[in-house]
């Protein structure tokens, strides 16, 4: 907003919503899917499954239910064909 008083001075405009920082936000939302996905984890190692990462969801939902080639689920994540071929293998090794 332009002040009336301040000849060519632009006044940034304030609310009470915008004393919180912009980075808050998106820490508190990564903070509340770092703890459902510790807690998956968790319950995975109890019910016989230790070795499982996070990475494994991601690469099992790009492999989906038809199935992929390791250069398929590597341009599904945006990863390498070597990486994606070394993460099916893991699984595979896992069962």
């Amino acid at each position: 907003m332009v002040d009336d008083k301040k000849v060519n001075q632009v006044v940034e405009e304030r609310n009470a919503l915008d004393d919180t920082p912009g980075y808050e936000l998106p820490l508190l939302l990564f903070a509340g899917f770092r703890s459902l996905i510790d807690r998956l984890h968790a319950e995975l190692a109890e019910q016989g499954h230790p070795d499982v990462r996070p990475a494994y969801g991601f690469a099992m939902q790009a492999i989906g239910a038809g199935g992929a080639t390791a250069s398929e689920v590597g341009r599904r994540l945006g990863v390498s064909k070597q990486a994606a071929g070394k993460t099916v293998d893991r699984l595979v090794a896992l069962g």
